[in-house]
């Protein structure tokens, strides 16, 4: 009866782990989306926006722009919930693969238009190495930490934990903007 019961809970824990979140498939739907237009702001409107800031025609697209910010978040948070304790060295090939994969399709095609040299396009097939695309680079890089950072968060216990998250707010959301914004003032030229 014993190993009965075991049988059950496990069967009971593999569905619980199967189960699909769809807030979190929503969130990344509306990531995506987001994402898509900050790129199409980004090719409409690449020189504009910084030289007319307080254009009444702009005005949308600024507050487009700083909504669909945050996405870019989301995503590295969505794989920090998904991908916790379901690391495998297989997907980190898998993003290897298909960026390369993709950024050497559109150089061959804007090679093909004359928009780019053959030296840029060489360079394509290497996008993580050559820091083309910079958050599949960052992605990749801190997936290669991330089965010490599980390790890290499973062996903390509570106070560490919490001192932990203190010391990030306090250096990347105060410490970190404030050195951006003295840099900004002293160095008109800093972005």
């Amino acid at each position: 009866m014993k190993e009965y019961n075991e049988i059950i809970k496990l069967q009971e824990k593999k569905k619980f782990d199967n189960k699909r979140n769809y807030g979190i498939d929503l969130l990344r739907i509306f990531s995506m989306i987001n994402i898509i237009i900050l790129h199409i702001n980004l090719c409409l409107c690449s020189g504009q926006l910084k030289l007319n800031i307080n254009n009444k025609k702009f005005k949308h697209i600024w507050r487009l722009e700083s909504i669909a910010y945050f996405p870019v978040d989301c995503f590295g948070l969505i794989s920090g919930v998904v991908g916790y304790k379901k690391y495998k060295f297989s997907n980190l090939i898998y993003i290897w693969v298909n960026t390369s994969f993709y950024s050497s399709i559109f150089s061959l095609y804007l090679y093909r238009i004359n928009r780019i040299n053959i030296k840029d396009m060489i360079l394509s097939f290497f996008p993580i190495l050559i820091k083309r695309s910079w958050y599949i680079t960052a992605y990749f890089s801190l997936y290669l930490f991330i089965p010490f950072l599980n390790f890290g968060i499973n062996n903390l216990n509570r106070n560490i934990y919490r001192n932990l998250i203190i010391i990030y707010f306090f250096f990347f959301f105060l410490l970190y903007n404030w050195i951006y914004f003295k840099c900004k003032q002293r160095f008109y030229f800093f972005e």
